[in-house]
């Protein structure tokens, strides 16, 4: 499932996943990421073979298509993260707002 939602002119992408769709992922991690503590987004296509970033305060993670680490980057800036993941079968915070701060 996806949602969209407009911030000034952008859209934030909500896609929805179930935890069997990143296997290499663990349990607490998966719970940090529905919870808005640290941000689970596509990659961007320069990534070469990572499929999602995992965004842990300056820390970016680029995952694989099961959610193993390829790599990790210290960030200066904030990341362009225009498509979030979320896993619906894990409680998540029941505000919006809760998924849209960083």
């Amino acid at each position: 499932m996806i949602k969209s939602v407009g911030i000034g002119r952008e859209t934030m992408r909500f896609n929805h996943l179930h935890t069997d769709d990143l296997p290499n992922i663990d349990m607490s991690i998966k719970k940090c990421i529905n919870s808005g503590q640290w941000f689970l987004f596509k990659a961007p296509s320069e990534a070469g073979d990572a499929v999602y970033m995992l965004k842990v305060d300056n820390t970016l993670y680029s995952l694989d298509q099961f959610g193993s680490p390829l790599s990790e980057v210290t960030i200066a800036s904030d990341s362009i993260m225009d498509e979030l993941f979320y896993f619906d079968d894990i409680d998540s915070p029941k505000s919006l707002s809760n998924q849209l701060t960083a």
